[in-house]
């Protein structure tokens, strides 16, 4: 393996353990890794004020959030995907008959629904995702009404969606923040289907817990995110060999 300039990791069930903290493990092995060099860079669906707490404990160096609408460095949107009115407004309408579990959410750079102070320079226009969590599952003609205009994901639960610009992904909003860089030279960290395209196009490493696109677009696999699988396997491929 070429020495990665890059690790890049999503964080719910991969780098982040079930509670959804970062080990003393993992955040000793990550600075032991940067001080070595590497870059490091966040890559999650989590919207702005969620990602926010662990942005602070991390102190990454580039992050994408909300799945691949923004891409952030040095605190500034430098990448933005997102949906526009009166798109937003004509999908939440068409989502008003179906039973939800929760709250349908729309995330804005100002946090969920717009309000809330800007945390990042260069605020993004439009909404960067909605979620919607339903009683069940959308039917096709909904799915075919929407095909082309919105890219609609069924997430790691059933019958939580999300809805998104076509190319807000996480393998696009990362090739751009790190289009300097050879694929080779970045490795990615994941676990579900909206990591497997960036696991394929970089040096992939699928965790234990991953979904079956995950593990299959991977060229690596470390121990689950339980597990602190990410550091086990920085360990043990960037550390033990220097």
């Amino acid at each position: 393996m070429v020495k990665p300039q890059w690790i890049v990791s999503d964080l719910d069930e991969t780098l982040l353990r079930n509670d959804g903290e970062v080990s003393k493990y993992t955040l000793e092995t990550l600075t032991r890794v940067r001080a070595k060099g590497v870059k490091f860079c966040i890559a999650t669906t989590r919207g702005t004020f969620l990602v926010r707490p662990l942005v602070e404990i991390l102190k990454p160096d580039a992050m994408v959030i909300c799945g691949g609408a923004l891409g952030i460095v040095e605190g500034e949107i430098v990448y933005s995907r997102t949906l526009q009115e009166p798109l937003i407004a004509e999908l939440l309408e068409e989502l008003k008959p179906f039973p939800i579990k929760r709250p349908t959410v729309v995330d804005y750079s100002k946090g969920s629904d717009g309000g809330g102070e800007l945390l990042f320079k260069g605020e993004a226009q439009g909404a960067q995702q909605i979620l919607a969590w339903l009683e069940g599952p959308l039917p096709q003609e909904f799915l075919t009404r929407w095909r082309g205009e919105v890219t609609i994901t069924e997430m790691w639960l059933p019958h939580l969606y999300r809805f998104s610009n076509p190319e807000a992904t996480k393998r696009d909003a990362v090739s751009y923040l790190l289009r300097k860089y050879h694929p080779t030279e970045v490795v990615a960290f994941g676990d579900d289907p909206l990591d497997a395209g960036m696991l394929e196009l970089f040096q992939g490493v699928a965790v234990a817990n991953a979904s079956q696109e995950s593990l299959a677009a991977a060229k690596y696999h470390a121990l689950s995110n339980e597990e602190d699988g990410v550091a086990h396997w920085l360990e043990r491929h960037l550390l033990s060999r220097s």
